[in-house]
Parts: structure tokens; sequence; C-alpha cells
């Protein structure tokens, strides 16, 4: 054991008053939570339930399965019913003041005992100025120091146990990086490695690398970990006085061992790349733990030159008053920080949740504030009003221009009034509850509602259409697939950008008839209209929303609905048929069918002429139904045949002249088709047929038909009456 330590020479009390400290202090800051442990609370909820645990989109810094441990605890307790909020908080408090006594009894082991009071003063404040470390950072600090303390010791079982449970606790690279070292240095001082740790280590990298294929668990972005390096610098050197502790902490890296020295950079250097709360949060630990160390160095100098007896306590009291102006500085800079905490927005923020829970279906997704989402108790985007880089913001709302969530709660910052302020925003979401004053318009949170629309109804479409500038239609969706004349269509357009977007571009959409070029209707605005063209990412699908009012007058028919981009040279390319359907009603003189062809289509009816005249035109008028969508155009045919059937007149054209083609028809359509054809003159006396049929245009094949009696003419064509054409 290190310096001849043992237990006895620390006594319980002192322990337990340090364990204690920062429970106590705790209590006295109040339930407060980051946002980090509510999207464990959110996920441990889902699974609890039977749900996907990982919700939202940062699935990177706060994925649930981070955290297995932890997750898999509150699970348990979600079970059980009870509060997770309090449990969380409380098993953060708990776990802090195991890191404080686990550290104070660090540093003893080291033989560095007049450090431990000042480190233990200094560590015990560090969590409440940074509630953003997240409920669990407490226990990754302490079992860092509890395997690093059985390392000296050289208690390599014990040592095992306690470094499953750090990589349980937090479940990342940086941590295998930390198994692997703490692994490495008791091979190289016991000479050799037990199957036992081989075991843990290949435990543990099968585990990271199933967690990044099964869990999407990838390394934590490097632009992470320097905006944590911002931060962190900007914290230390204006806020939280901890730029006092740099000389301190540098003097206690000096004075102190080297493998512990080493376990400080290493963890320093892991927290600065990955920017990880929890290794944030050992950074902020380890430079306690160095400042400390430094107090204690210089407390030692400073006897010696004064000749003071060196007494273990006396060099600990002199450590302690070394570091109690950095501990008034730094209590200070948490009252303020208490004064500051915003309980008040947070309790807005669960209340606006709670609304939400009871105007909403357990299906519906939040999005924003987490706190809402899980006092809500649906699926969370989370979404705090921090504005991240644009190419993380520009990916939220590409993925949320797709799939819009039901709700938002959003708090007054400039991020949120920008997110409300843009195009998309407004044109989907309104505002449905405030909290706050809600006579305040920019009340502190506010609730909004998706407004449903007929956008979101109908099939989204397939197509493959380059628009030239760097972008690509993927897909389309309209409605209603009928409508009437003066009615409005809805388009969306899905595009996808394959290179980064320089400019915005006009796209025209219009419904016209491809007989005689008129248009019925036309609207055209810029793509991207409601985001910023700099947020349309490469690989990016965004959704663009046209509405399109046609005419009073437009006729019964089918219409092209087209779409044209001038700055990328598409023009007039047709995305989809618009009808606007007969309405009207089968005449009682009309002759039944009822004949069924392969393509969904059925001839419900017909009129006949009364009688056929030589040198005369003869009037046929079918009446179609659709009972499925046809899925390409086909051609009508009505042949007059003799009695050898052969034919002798007849007529073949789309129906209604082409102006309501079959790619045109929806179940349930009837369509009214008028085909007429001259009776030759000369035509011999006798028994004539007249059949009609469908055929494909391009290969002039039939379509297969069934009669009302079930028979199927092998000639796929249906005879429809006899006439006698006398002389």
């Amino acid at each position: 054991m290190a310096a001849g330590f043992n237990m006895r020479l620390t006594s319980r009390s002192r322990l337990w008053l340090w364990a204690l400290l920062p429970v106590i202090l705790a209590l006295l800051w109040g339930p407060y939570l980051s946002d980090q442990d509510y999207f464990l609370i959110a996920a441990a909820r889902n699974l609890a339930a039977g749900r996907q645990a990982a919700f939202g989109l940062d699935g990177t810094a706060f994925s649930p399965w981070r955290f297995p441990l932890p997750l898999l605890l509150l699970t348990g307790m979600a079970r059980l019913s009870l509060p997770l909020d309090s449990v969380l908080w409380l098993l953060g408090a708990v776990g802090w003041g195991f890191a404080t006594c686990i550290a104070y009894y660090a540093v003893r082991a080291l033989g560095r005992a007049p450090a431990a009071p000042a480190v233990a003063a200094l560590l015990a404040l560090t969590p409440l100025g940074g509630t953003a470390f997240g409920s669990t950072a407490g226990w990754v600090v302490a079992l860092f120091w509890w395997a690093l303390v059985l390392l000296l010791e050289k208690r390599q079982h014990a040592q095992l146990l306690v470094l499953a449970l750090w990589f349980g606790c937090y479940f990342d690279w940086p941590t295998w990086l930390g198994v692997t070292a703490f692994l490495i240095a008791a091979w190289r001082r016991e000479k050799h490695l037990s199957w036992e740790a081989a075991f843990l280590w290949g435990l543990a990298s099968g585990g990271l690398l199933g967690g990044w294929i099964l869990f999407d668990l990838t390394p934590l972005p490097l632009t992470w970990g320097a905006s944590a390096i911002i931060e962190t610098g900007r914290r230390w050197l204006t806020e939280d006085f901890y730029w006092l502790l740099i000389p301190l902490g540098g003097l206690g890296i000096k004075s102190g061992r080297a493998p512990v020295m080493l376990a400080l950079l290493g963890w320093g250097g892991a927290a600065l790349v990955s920017g990880a709360p929890p290794l944030v949060a050992g950074l902020y630990a380890g430079g306690a733990v160095a400042a400390g160390l430094g107090c204690a160095w210089l407390a030692e100098r400073g006897a010696r030159a004064w000749r003071v007896p060196g007494k273990s306590y006396s060099m600990a009291g002199g450590a302690f008053l070394l570091a109690l102006p950095f501990l008034l500085a730094r209590g200070s800079a948490l009252y303020t920080a208490y004064q500051a905490r915003p309980v008040a927005l947070n309790a807005l923020e669960v209340s606006a949740g709670e609304w939400v829970r009871a105007h909403s279906t357990p299906g519906d997704v939040v999005w924003g504030e987490v706190r809402a989402g899980v006092a809500a108790q649906r699926p969370v985007i989370p979404w705090t009003g921090e504005m991240p880089n644009s190419e993380t913001l520009a990916r939220l709302l590409a993925a949320l221009n797709l799939d819009p969530p039901a709700f938002c709660v959003s708090t007054r910052s400039l991020a949120w009034d920008r997110m409300t302020g843009i195009g998309w925003f407004e044109e989907r979401y309104e505002p449905v509850q405030r909290f706050g004053s809600l006579a305040d318009a920019g009340a502190p949170v506010t609730v909004w509602r998706y407004r449903e629309s007929s956008y979101e109804r109908g099939e989204v479409m397939p197509v493959d259409l380059p628009l030239g500038a760097g972008a690509r239609v993927v897909a389309y969706r309209r409605w209603p697939p009928t409508l009437k004349a003066g009615e409005p269509v809805y388009l969306t357009l899905f595009l996808r950008a394959e290179t980064p977007i320089a400019e915005a571009s006009r796209a025209i959409v219009r419904i016209f008839s491809p007989l005689t070029g008129e248009n019925f209707a036309q609207v055209e605005h810029l793509i991207p209209q409601g985001l910023p063209v700099e947020w349309w990412l490469p690989g990016e699908i965004i959704a663009e929303r046209f509405s399109l009012t046609t005419t009073a007058t437009t006729p019964v028919g089918a219409y092209h609905l087209d779409l044209s981009v001038p700055d990328a040279d598409v023009e007039g390319f047709k995305l989809a048929y618009v009808a606007v359907p007969w309405e009207g009603t089968i005449p009682p003189e009309a002759t039944p069918v009822d004949a069924s062809f392969e393509n969904g289509v059925r001839l419900t009816a017909a009129q006949l002429p009364e009688t056929l005249k030589p040198g005369e035109e003869a009037r046929v008028i079918f009446y179609w139904e659709a009972d499925a969508a046809p899925m390409e155009d086909v051609t009508v045919f009505v042949h007059l045949l003799n009695q050898d059937g052969q034919q002798v007149s007849g007529h073949d054209g789309m129906p209604m002249e082409g102006r309501y083609p079959t790619g045109a028809w929806q179940p349930g359509d009837k369509i009214p088709d008028v085909h007429s054809f001259i009776t030759p003159e000369g035509l011999p006396a006798g028994s004539y047929r007249l059949a009609v049929g469908l055929y494909h245009p391009a290969t002039v094949e039939r379509l297969a038909v069934t009669t009302v009696e079930g028979e199927t003419p092998s000639d796929r064509a249906v005879v429809l009456g006899s006439f006698t054409l006398k002389e």
C-alpha cells in the first residue's frame, strides 16, 4: 500500500464529512437537472413502456446508450413508477459526495495527506458550478479515482470490478482508452495480465464496437470537443475564477506522482478532444485535485523556509489557508450562479409539457425544450434554443421539414426568435398556449401546434428529376386526387441537394391542358423558399410546398401538373395528372354491361344507336368506372363487325377524345366517353355486331376482359349488341 497508508489513518468521521458536504450543498442548491439528465429520463420511460430508447436528432453527445448502467437503473425505477427526476438528482448528489470522499482518500494514499482537506474542499464545490455535466458525472469521476487508488494498492481484482462499473457509467472511446491505460499500467507493475483483465478489455472493445454499429454511438466529432475547449476556457477565465488555480495546478502536477499526473493529463486531453460532459466534469475535478496538491507543495516549501516543524496537520492547515481565497472566490461565483438559476423558467417548461400532455396523443412528438417533452411524456426532438453550428442546425431543420413534430415548445432566445420567424416555421406552426404572461406575446415559454393541412395527405410518389443547379427532385405528393373546378391543388416537392447550393432557383408549377395548351392554374416561387439557402446542405432532403387554385370554369377532364425550372433548363416536366371528374349519373336508357378489364377499369353501361344506316354517323356513349387507379394510358376501340367477324367500321381513341386519359383515373371515378363512326356506304344487308375493348397504344396489345357472365373472350372484346342492316 502506498506510503504505508491504511484506513485507520483516516477517521471515518472525516470521510463521512467530505462525502456529505456535496450532498448538503446540493440540497441547498435545489433540485436542478441538466438537459442530459432529462434525456436519460425520457429514454428510461420509453424503455419501461416498451418503446425505443433512442430519440431526437442529437444522437452524438446525448445518446442515452452512452450511459448504460444509469439508463438501466432508471428504467427499473420507471417500472416502479418512482419520480425519476428526484431520484436522479439525489443519485447525482451522492455521486459527487462519493467522488469527494474517494479523492480525499486517494490524495492520502499518494502520501500527500496535507493536501487532502484542500483537495476535498475544492472538489466539493465543483458539481454546483457545472450542472450541465449531468447527474452521472460524479460517479464517472469517483470510479476513475477509485480505480487509480486500487492500481496504486495493487488490488487488481477490485480494480477490474471498478473499471467495469466505470465503463458502464460512461460508454465511449475515452473511457475505453482509460480502461486500456489502467490495464497496461497494471500489467507493467505486475509483469503479467490476468485472464479476467483480458476478458474485461475484450468485453469493453466488443461492446464499444457493437455500440457504434447497433446504436450509432460514433465518436463525438472534434468540433464538439473544440466548442468544449472554447466554452471551458471562457468559463475558467471569466466566470468561475478557475484561472486562479492554473498556477497552483501546475505546481500540483509537478509535485505529484508520475502515474497520477499522467492520468490527470490523459483525462484532460480526452475531455478537451471529445467535449463529453462527464469528461469535462472530470477535468474540473482534476484541476481541483492538482490545485490542492499545489497548495500543499507551497505550504511545505513555506514551512521549510520558515523552519516550521513539518507536522502533517500544520501542513494541511497551511495548504487549506492557501486554498481559502480560491474557495471564497469560487463560493462567490457559485452564489451568483445560484441567484441566476433558471428555476422559474424550468417550472414554466414543465407546465408547458403538462399542457401538451393533456392536449396530445401518446404518439405525438414534441420538438424543443427537453424538460417540456419529458413532462409531456411524449417522444422528444431536443433543441434547447442554443444556436449550434450551421451544419447541425441545417440537418435538424431538414429532418423537421420532412416530418414536422406535432408540437413545439420554445423559450425566449435569439436562436428561437430566428427559428420561429423563418417562413418554414410560420407556415406550419401556430401558437396555442403561452406560459409566463398571457398578455405578453414574448412570454418566456410558448407552445406551438402543427397546422394540419392538405399538404400531408396523399401518397409520396418517387421521381428522379435533375435540376442542374446542384439539386434533384426525388419525390412529390399532391392532394386531392380529383378536384372540383375552382378548388386548390396542394403539391409538395421533395428535393435533395447534390452539391452546395449557391442561390435559390425559380420554380414554376402549372395545371394545363396538353391538348389545347390552356393554363388553368399557375404559381411560381423560389426554391428553397422556407429555409435560408445556406442551410440546405448536400445530401439533405427538403419539402417545398405549392398551392394552385384552378379556375371556376375548368371543364371535366384530366390536366398535366408540371414543373419548370428555367435556371436549370427544366421545361414542362409532367409530375402527375390533375382531374376534374364527371359528376353526372348514368341515364336509365343505357344498357348495363358490367365488364371488367385487367387494369382495374370497368365498363358499367353503354348507350347504343337504335339503328344503323349506311352513310350515316353512329354515336356510342360508354360509361366507364375505375375500380383501381390504372397505371398507364390505354386506348378505347369500338368496332363494327360483320357476320364473319371482320371490321367494317369503328373508332379508336383515348377516353373523352384524350381529355381524360385512363392514367388520370382514380378509384371511383365515372367517365362518360363518346365515340362516333360512319357506317360505310354500300354496306351489304345482314347482321352486324358492335364490340368494344381496350389496348396498349404502344404495342396494340388488347387488355384481357371478363364479362358479367364470367366469360373471358378470346379476342378480348365485349360484344354490346347486334344490328340487322336491311337492303
